[in-house]
């Protein structure tokens, strides 16, 4: 299971949260500043600052950006995201 808090979808179940990717026609991106907090050895949290810009149902988006948090937990040999949280960046 995973559950995403978006800038502008609020709480999000995982199936949801692809299928508003899915919608997106993603025409560039740039990830920076990732760091890694190691909670213990199943347990990993990445931040990191991404932007992108793209279409979505024929709509425009640009210059999307956010600080992003991930919970990843080691289930069954995999890395699995469990968590995701975004903050919008202003200015």
């Amino acid at each position: 299971q995973q559950l995403a808090i978006t800038a502008r979808g609020g709480r999000i179940p995982a199936e949801a949260m692809q299928n508003a990717f899915d919608a997106k026609d993603v025409t560039s991106y740039a990830f920076s500043d990732p760091e890694v907090i190691d909670v213990d050895e199943n347990v990993k949290i990445l931040t990191v600052k991404y932007s992108w810009s793209g279409t979505s149902k024929g709509q425009e988006f640009e210059d999307d950006s956010v600080y992003a948090t991930v919970v990843y937990a080691l289930r069954d040999g995999q890395w699995k995201s469990v968590f995701y949280q975004e903050t919008p960046l202003v200015g």
